[in-house]
């Protein structure tokens, strides 16, 4: 109970909060609506545990998810005549785990569980993802950076608050 109501998280927390919220602003001003790219972004950075390392796995798998995500339309339309509706998106959800689970040797940094996650994004926007898929590659890159330099700045700046806390 006391690692939560401590003094130190209760700040982190706040200030991660709000500028989270802050960036949500910064991008409805921008006339940005869908900002469940950036979101994924930043989620999978907080999962990698502020690693910058890990920037290019989480960047280059967003795009090529939602890349693959921008096939659903011709994929479903070109199969669904020989297999039907349903049978074609069967077929399209295998394809898109066959290559992403096969070429994960390969390219991990590119093909991996992120990668899926924004397919799946992609399946519960798929009568958009063709107009706005482009924009959303921007919004998980350019939207999602902006995030995540803002939490890694919040982090560096507690880490260094810490830091001179313990000297004093």
């Amino acid at each position: 109970m006391n690692q939560v109501f401590n003094s130190a998280h209760m700040t982190k927390t706040l200030m991660l909060t709000i500028w989270i919220v802050a960036g949500t602003v910064i991008l409805q001003k921008l006339g940005i609506h869908d900002k469940w790219p950036a979101f994924l972004a930043l989620i999978f950075f907080f999962e990698a545990k502020f690693d910058l390392s890990k920037l290019k796995n989480i960047f280059a798998a967003g795009i090529v998810g939602i890349a693959m995500g921008m096939l659903i339309p011709a994929t479903l339309s070109s199969l669904a005549p020989m297999v039907g509706g349903e049978n074609a998106f069967y077929i399209y959800v295998a394809g898109v785990v066959l290559i992403t689970i096969g070429m994960g040797p390969i390219a991990h940094f590119a093909f991996s569980y992120i990668t899926f996650a924004y397919v799946v994004m992609c399946i519960l926007h798929k009568d958009h993802v063709v107009e706005h898929g482009f924009s959303w590659m921007a919004v998980a890159l350019l939207g999602g950076a902006m995030y995540i330099a803002g939490v890694t700045a919040i982090a560096k700046f507690l880490e260094k608050r810490a830091l001179t806390a313990q000297q004093a």
